[in-house]
């Protein structure tokens, strides 16, 4: 009974980030979070993660 208990919880967690993968409100959210990013001053200090964070932005807009 515990390894389906695991399995269960295992199951619970993977069902709710793919649900988030399809929620406008978190997507939108997370967006709006790294647009925030991308208004700091020191944003192109690392432009690997700069580029990083306008691709992430690129693709939540387009599961939106």
């Amino acid at each position: 009974i515990e390894d389906y208990k695991i399995q269960i919880e295992t199951l619970k967690e993977d069902v709710l980030e793919v649900w988030g993968v399809f929620d406008v409100p978190v997507i939108e959210s997370k967006i709006s979070a790294k647009e925030k990013l991308t208004a700091e001053s020191n944003f192109w200090d690392d432009p690997s993660k700069a580029e990083k964070v306008l691709s992430d932005i690129k693709m939540l807009k387009g599961r939106i």
